[in-house]
């Protein structure tokens, strides 16, 4: 399960930062000016989805180990957390959902780790060492975009240029891990 956990995340971290960096371009780009307000929620979900995505898979050692019992239980405990999250968080618009959605998110994400590892009698030390080094590899694969893109403002490069050419780096970084973990 912990290859897993650091493949999805090798994966999936370097996309998701991209989005992120490029957000205020890509919604510009997508829905126009009108839309700039949902830059920040759009950042702060595409973050949370560096933790989600993996984490999504620990819901299979709930259905390995025949624990959907315990999978119903967690859903019925968080769902009502989450929906609280969207009410508090709506009175300070749809920032304030995300910020709110998020924190719960994270918060209820220690205790369905530390739940898994239950099941397997072990530490969650199996999640968070293969998650976290699989970040921490796809923060410094992001660096080499993330300078692109600033490297290319600074020379003034059309918007959609620079989209097309940080994309591209993107996703040769992309195939390049993905072609190193088939090896």
């Amino acid at each position: 399960m912990g290859q897993i956990i650091f493949e999805s995340t090798l994966i999936i971290t370097p996309a998701v930062l991209g989005i992120c960096m490029l957000a205020p371009e890509l919604i510009v780009l997508v829905f126009g000016e009108k839309w700039m307000a949902a830059v920040l929620p759009f950042q702060i979900f595409s973050l949370l989805a560096i933790y989600q995505l993996p984490s999504a898979r620990l819901g299979l050692i709930f259905l390995v180990t025949r624990q959907t019992g315990v999978m119903a239980r967690w859903a019925f405990v968080s769902t009502p957390v989450i929906l609280l999250s969207f009410i508090i968080g709506v009175q300070w618009g749809i920032e304030g959902v995300a910020i709110a959605y998020a924190t719960a998110s994270l918060g209820l994400g220690v205790w369905r780790v530390r739940g898994v590892a239950g099941l397997l009698d072990g530490s969650v030390a199996f999640f968070w060492k293969n998650w976290s080094v699989a970040v921490l590899c796809s923060l410094l694969m992001a660096l080499i975009p993330f300078g692109l893109n600033q490297l290319l403002i600074s020379w003034d490069i059309d918007v959609t240029m620079r989209l097309a050419v940080i994309v591209a780096l993107f996703v040769a970084i992309a195939l390049s891990t993905y072609g190193y973990l088939m090896i």
